[in-house]
């Protein structure tokens, strides 16, 4: 499911662990300052890295028992208050951490309270993670974030969404090329997530940014410090880059916009998934502590997963 859809759901946290990483996140953020808040985007790095550090030692050792190979780039919490007016995250690929011709980067979305579509829970795109190699750059110093699929958004909207509702301490995989949305929160109760970013474990963590130098070219960033990282959604890197930053290359890039013909082969996705939804069988719990997600140091499309793992995800290419 993961190599043919793009993503894939699975328990992962025991009650207690769950209620923990709520009282973490609330001793973190007594207030929440706007309706859509990630504490990845907090100024402190200090502030960021004890965050991080205090979710790793809850969900690491669970996920990396899945995801063998893989290191965890980033941990942070991402919280939408009660009844938000402003908390519509749409459409949007998230932003590229790999270098996608040869490794998959995978993202990992834990809600700490059961969501629906009333609370803001996930929606996806199934299979959008194969339609084209996107690479997800950061905006330019114009803050604009132009993308392949803007031409097209009304269709993958009314055609192509699934929504995800999801049990609290359960966690979404996906492919970090999955599109995906959420909308405004309907309720008085905050919904509180945590969301993880994993990278294989011998590779750096990239940022693609548009050059400064050169017009359809993104300059590839190596990133020494995500704590220093400043990023906030929506925002450029400053340009002269920062020591924190190792300019390692650029890129030739130019967007094709997708059109609505080639969409068609997702609203076969969607299809099948709503008729397995109707047969899937639950798994047993005992077996998805004995997956592995085996990690190929040659090459990471050659990844494979194992027991439980593999009849969900199907593999990583």
């Amino acid at each position: 499911m993961f190599r043919t859809h793009g993503y894939v759901v699975t328990p992962l946290l025991t009650a207690s662990e769950t209620e923990k990483l709520r009282q973490i996140h609330d001793e973190f953020n007594p207030e929440v300052p706007r309706d859509y808040y990630a504490t990845i985007a907090h100024p402190d790095s200090d502030h960021k890295r004890q965050v991080s550090a205090a979710i790793d030692v809850i969900v690491q050792e669970k996920v990396l028992a899945l995801l063998a190979g893989y290191r965890c780039i980033a941990s942070a919490f991402i919280t939408k208050r009660g009844y938000t007016t402003q908390g519509t995250v749409g459409i949007h690929q998230d932003y590229t951490f790999v270098n996608q011709s040869k490794h998959t980067g995978v993202h990992v979305w834990i809600p700490l309270i059961d969501v629906d579509e009333n609370n803001s829970c996930m929606s996806v795109y199934p299979g959008t993670h194969s339609l084209v190699n996107h690479v997800s750059g950061l905006p330019g110093q114009s803050n604009s974030h132009p993308s392949p699929y803007d031409s097209v958004r009304d269709v993958l909207a009314e055609k192509c969404k699934v929504t995800v509702p999801m049990e609290a301490g359960s966690a979404l995989f996906f492919n970090e090329r999955t599109l995906h949305s959420s909308d405004e929160n309907k309720t008085a109760q905050p919904r509180v997530v945590v969301n993880c970013a994993y990278v294989p474990a011998t590779e750096p963590m990239y940022l693609y940014c548009p050059s400064q130098e050169a017009g359809n070219k993104l300059d590839v960033l190596a990133v020494k410090d995500i704590a220093n990282l400043q990023l906030v959604p929506g925002q450029a890197i400053p340009y002269p880059y920062s020591s924190n930053y190792e300019q390692i290359g650029t890129e030739d890039y130019t967007i094709v916009p997708l059109t609505p013909d080639q969409l068609l082969p997702l609203f076969n996705e969607k299809s099948k998934l709503e008729i397995e939804s109707q047969i899937q069988v639950k798994e047993q719990p005992a077996e998805v502590g004995q997956a592995k997600l085996a990690t190929s140091a040659a090459n990471a499309r050659s990844t494979r997963f194992g027991g439980w793992l593999k009849r969900m995800f199907g593999g990583v290419e």
